[in-house]
């Protein structure tokens, strides 16, 4: 009779341990999980930076590329490459007198693109509500960028691909948009 209780405390003790390296098997299979959820996003990661490279360099030897922005792909290229704009201007068909929207990373890249009032700045982005500002255009700016237009539409973009784009190279001439369309 004494020994009865001592086996069925064996048994708790042993199904107690069986649970404990089931336990250390659950969390080692989550921890393998996890490091190959981390390889994962680490080769994104890298891959990303690739990609961000190749588009920095294409459009550093005056070439046109299609990104994400914050509501469909642009095309753009470096506001400052008239061949470049011309070529964004033929690839939307776009009518030139229609001018081009300027995305920066932020307000300070617009500096010499955007004149606005002394003491004036573009208030921060909202992610959710992205806004194109319509704004007196700085010395910087051509006939292709601004079209007939007395003004510049300009935005501080939100989209993290755009953004890095930007932070890369400083502002990005951005058409969006249909085929002469809005944007």
């Amino acid at each position: 009779a004494g020994s009865r209780p001592r086996t069925r405390t064996t048994r708790q003790e042993e199904d107690h341990e069986e649970s404990r390296y089931e336990e250390n098997d659950e969390e080692k299979d989550g921890k393998k999980d996890h490091e190959k959820e981390n390889g994962k996003e680490e080769g994104r990661e890298e891959e990303e930076m690739k990609a961000l490279a190749h588009a920095a360099d294409v459009l550093l030897r005056g070439g046109v590329i299609a990104y994400p922005t914050e509501g469909v792909f642009g095309i753009g290229c470096l506001p400052d490459d008239q061949q470049a704009l011309q070529r964004v201007v033929d690839i939307k068909q776009r009518d030139a007198a229609k001018g081009l929207i300027l995305i920066a990373a932020n307000a300070q890249q617009l500096e010499g693109w955007a004149a606005l009032p002394d003491g004036r700045t573009l208030p921060d982005p909202n992610p959710q509500y992205p806004v194109t500002w319509i704004v007196p255009p700085g010395p910087r700016v051509t006939p292709l960028l601004c079209g007939e237009h007395a003004t510049i539409a300009v935005r501080i973009t939100t989209n993290p691909t755009a953004r890095a784009l930007c932070e890369a190279l400083g502002a990005l001439e951005a058409q969006v948009g249909v085929a002469d369309g809005g944007g």
